[in-house]
């Protein structure tokens, strides 16, 4: 029906069943590229397959089937209405910009009880639709605290890339993720103007040691603010 996504490696399209009208979301990853060696595309597909197949989410699109094309290796997952929220961070209310930030860490305090840890958080995978916050792409996970080689400028701590990568990876990109659905821009030094900022701005501390221990521990936070 149409392209929803164009990277470098892989496209997303809306499909539908010609038989039921369902819509879905088909994933495309090539099996060759200049940029990338034949094993990573190929270790990418098998885990992110995997890895949907395998969660059990509400908020996080449930694997169809995964099959291999002359060209590409495909997934067929449940397709998320919406919006992302890249396009609408620091433009809602401050109640509703609060919300996101709750449901963004569910869902990773989810993850990281499943002994995953994402690597991927930013706006532009996080699909706003219903009032409920959905994760996407798990192309770069990461179990048992070894990670790909990826670096993502601004939501990624300096950690990312090597095999140092645990918990608290995700939760720097928690907090600078959380901080620009708030204000649209990362933030500057020195700029903490109430106690959300604080929490949001330890969790995206350089040092790891530094950040909070635990989505849990940011959670138990955030939730006491949420109250007060």
């Amino acid at each position: 029906c149409a392209c929803l996504y164009q990277g470098t490696a892989c496209e997303v399209f809306l499909v539908r069943d010609i038989v039921t009208s369902q819509l879905y979301a088909l994933k495309r990853i090539v099996r060759h590229h200049a940029k990338f060696s034949d094993a990573y595309l190929r270790a990418v597909y098998h885990r992110e397959a995997c890895m949907l197949g395998w969660l059990q989410h509400e908020r996080i699109p449930h694997l169809i089937s995964a099959f291999e094309e002359e060209q590409y290796r495909c997934i067929l997952m449940e397709y998320i209405p919406g919006v992302s929220l890249s396009r609408i961070q620091g433009c809602s209310s401050e109640q509703k910009r609060l919300q996101w930030c709750l449901q963004l860490g569910e869902l990773l305090q989810y993850l990281h009880e499943q002994q995953i840890v994402h690597l991927d958080i930013k706006p532009s995978n996080l699909q706003y639709w219903k009032g409920n916050v959905y994760l996407l792409d798990f192309a770069v996970f990461c179990r048992n605290r070894m990670s790909q080689p990826r670096c993502l400028p601004g939501y990624s701590p300096k950690e990312a890339g090597t095999l140092n990568c645990d918990e608290r990876s995700d939760i720097y990109s928690f907090g600078r993720t959380c901080y620009v659905l708030r204000y649209g821009q990362f933030p500057a030094d020195g700029a903490c103007r109430d106690a959300l900022d604080a929490l949001l701005l330890h969790c995206c501390q350089e040092e790891r040691n530094q950040r909070f221990s635990s989505m849990q521990a940011v959670m138990k936070e955030l939730v006491r603010l949420c109250k007060g």
